[in-house]
């Protein structure tokens, strides 16, 4: 389990109808070093000259999550929205503050990460559950079920660069849904190879969320979110703004939150930064915890 604490121990605030939270930010600050030119790249690798713009993903962002609640973290691109739930994951650290989660998080994230091209869908569905820290046998429980519901059967030991679109966004959602989930992050950006597959990969995420097990979205797709969230809470660029019902929270990010063209430069920049951080800090992100 994921329990970091930067500043002081965490101060919660007394439980709620005797539910448990799961998950705790307590003015949390992440930032992040960017190279704006090849140029500034080379000086800081020979020269230890740091010339790097600092990014600020997330000001200051307090909230809790208790067990059996379905959230959406709603925003912009620039809203510090996808680094919130890599900092759940334990995938990278804050800068100032604390983040405490009290569940194994179920990752469904970007397809991409964590897959490489030129291996087969099962030598990757093999790799992902080495760096999640599956026991042996874990896999070879489910594999079969995970093949056939990737729709990948007789394929499967294609490369997965000739797979087609949505294999490894299905396969990586197949396995983290294996098993009943203690605290399920789902990341917006998974593409599932278009609406034929939706349905079907809708109807896992539900058998998968009883009602004890906890959930955090982000939003990409309204409606796809709304059947499974009931709570959400608005990020605007880095800083926590509203938090209530899922209908009231998406009235007020639709009525005050807008993007900017720079700032979403700048989020570009940093999601760079953030994979540079990840793809750096893997073994340690994952080591003992997943």
């Amino acid at each position: 389990m994921n329990d970091i604490a930067n500043k002081t121990e965490l101060d919660l605030t007394p439980e709620k109808d005797n539910r448990k939270v799961i998950v705790a930010f307590k003015d949390v600050k992440k930032d992040y070093k960017n190279f704006k030119s090849n140029h500034q790249r080379v000086m800081f690798g020979l020269f230890g000259k740091d010339t790097r713009d600092t990014i600020h993903a997330l000001k200051g962002v307090s909230f809790e999550i208790r067990k059996g609640e379905k959230v959406a973290i709603i925003g912009t691109a620039t809203s510090g929205k996808t680094t919130t739930m890599r900092l759940m994951s334990g995938m990278i650290k804050p800068t100032e503050g604390i983040v405490r989660v009290k569940a194994e998080p179920t990752l469904i994230f970007d397809h991409k990460y964590g897959f490489k091209g030129e291996l087969t869908g099962r030598e990757n569905m093999r790799q992902r559950s080495y760096i999640l820290g599956w026991p042996k046998g874990k896999l070879e429980a489910v594999e079969e079920d995970i093949i056939e519901f990737a729709d990948l059967k007789g394929i499967i030991d294609n490369p997965v660069k000739s797979l087609p679109t949505g294999s490894m966004a299905r396969i990586s959602l197949g396995m983290m849904t294996a098993y009943k989930p203690e605290l399920l992050l789902y990341d917006e950006y998974c593409n599932f190879g278009g609406k034929v597959y939706l349905p079907t990969c809708i109807e896992r995420i539900k058998k998968a969320l009883d009602e004890d097990a906890t959930a955090v979205f982000t939003v990409g797709n309204y409606p796809f979110v709304k059947q499974f969230c009931t709570r959400g809470i608005v990020l605007d660029k880095g800083e926590y703004v509203f938090d209530g019902p899922i209908e009231e929270a998406m009235a007020y990010f639709r009525q005050n939150c807008k993007l900017d063209p720079v700032a979403a430069k700048e989020a570009k920049a940093r999601e760079r930064a953030e994979m540079e951080e990840m793809e750096m800090g893997d073994e340690e992100a994952y080591g003992s915890d997943f």
